[in-house]
């Protein structure tokens, strides 16, 4: 599954009890595991360059706004050079600790895998991306609801859900408007039925 996906949460969910329990006895695991704890522990133990700048002069919040952002294969919003540029933009705002959060979409399918057929063909498939099995979680009001930005349009108003990914120190907003709220067609399931 990790050769077809390289996403690591789909990979823990799809995992049989007994392979879990198997890798919780795992040495050479575990010790990895500690390693990779530590070394994030100490990435925002860190106090990064931009903060220790004068206060007075820095920014209180910068927002970045992209169609796509390319973090990793295990969350496919991006198809290319925009997305990779924009994902690099916050890694390196969490780095240097710049105050910046991106906002994008939470495309229901990414950009079309390519596989190669038996009979040596090509051929397109267009996953659907599960925000369950996706590396995000949704945002929440203060009131414990999910958090949903209403847009007003001509005759209906659209309902977006707000989902959270983390890129180290930057949190990243997607929006996406497969909510029950909506129209079928607002959710995208008219235009996903045409298309397959």
């Amino acid at each position: 599954m990790w050769e077809h996906t390289e996403n690591p949460l789909l990979v823990l969910q799809s995992a049989h009890q007994d392979q879990i329990d198997a890798a919780a006895q795992d040495e050479m695991l575990l010790q990895a595991l500690a390693e990779w704890k530590k070394e994030v522990n100490e990435y925002h133990s860190v106090q990064p360059e931009f903060s220790s700048l004068d206060p007075k002069k820095n920014l209180k919040s910068v927002a970045y706004f992209s169609m796509e952002f390319g973090l990793s294969e295990s969350l496919p919003i991006y198809s290319g050079g925009l997305g990779m540029l924009a994902g690099d933009h916050l890694k390196t705002a969490s780095d240097l600790g710049v105050p910046l959060f991106g906002t994008g979409l939470l495309y229901q399918q990414g950009y079309f895998r390519q596989e190669i057929g038996d009979d040596g063909q090509q051929r397109e498939t267009y996953p659907f991306n599960d925000p369950g099995s996706l590396p995000v979680r949704l945002v929440a009001d203060k009131h414990g609801h999910w958090l949903r930005v209403r847009l007003p349009l001509p005759g209906r108003t659209l309902y977006l859900r707000v989902w959270e990914a983390r890129v180290g120190r930057v949190r990243l907003f997607l929006l996406d408007s497969n909510d029950a709220l909506n129209t079928p067609w607002d959710r995208g399931e008219l235009r996903s039925a045409k298309s397959s």
